[in-house]
């Protein structure tokens, strides 16, 4: 048995919508799937919940953030009827399709052929947005061309 789970749908493109929202469909359910996997492998509920996501542009933003935390704080709800389980929730959006890169302040810090920033490289002011909670980060090693930082 593997410490790791997964849930998976398929979700079809919806032919009637006017604009194309990446929104998880059956989130709520994927997310009681897996918590009732994490408590079968540990006897306990998760004190909090890491939600990576990818496929979001950035216009999307809240709404996909609004209906996607929501179904996963229903999830919790659903599981726990009879008590409050709100564990504490980090949603974090990881965008790769955007024109940044970053090159060390000298070439003695570059790594590699191509110099670049070494894999760990975080960057979390001056060129991040002033009032969200944004960064890039350089986490491997740039293998041909300047890294792109996600």
């Amino acid at each position: 048995p593997s410490r790791f789970h997964a849930s998976i749908r398929v979700q079809m493109e919806d032919a009637t919508a006017t604009a194309r929202v990446e929104i998880i469909k059956d989130l709520k359910d994927m997310t009681k799937d897996l918590l009732k996997a994490f408590y079968r492998a540990t006897r306990h509920k998760p004190e909090r919940i890491i939600f990576f996501r990818d496929g979001v542009s950035e216009g999307q933003f809240m709404a996909v953030r609004n209906r996607e935390v929501s179904a996963i704080r229903l999830a919790c709800q659903e599981l726990s009827p009879n008590e409050t389980y709100e564990p504490a929730l980090t949603f974090i959006v990881v965008q790769k399709r955007h024109h940044t890169r970053f090159m060390p302040s000298s070439d003695r810090d570059g790594v590699g052929k191509c110099r670049n920033v070494p894999p760990g490289t975080t960057v979390d002011s001056v060129v991040t947005h002033p009032l969200d909670f944004d960064f890039f980060l350089c986490s491997h090693f740039g293998i041909q061309g300047t890294s792109r930082p996600a």
